[in-house]
């Protein structure tokens, strides 16, 4: 008998403040170099997120 782990990998994404969402995304180097595409991004190493303006171009990049 084998057990496997199962990995969960979520994306979570909040409202930062009335002109920015918080994005978590586990590490994985396609997500980062995905969300390093969107234009005015940025990390936040202390609430380990990246904040993207919420703006409908930012958030049209994210999805796309």
């Amino acid at each position: 008998m084998t057990n496997k782990a199962t990995t969960k990998e979520t994306i979570t994404i909040t409202v930062g403040s009335t002109d920015s969402l918080h994005i978590r995304i586990p590490y994985n180097l396609a997500y980062i170099q995905c969300i390093r595409q969107i234009t005015a991004r940025r990390w936040e190493p202390k609430l380990k997120v990246w904040i993207i303006p919420y703006t409908i171009d930012a958030v049209q990049e994210f999805i796309s």
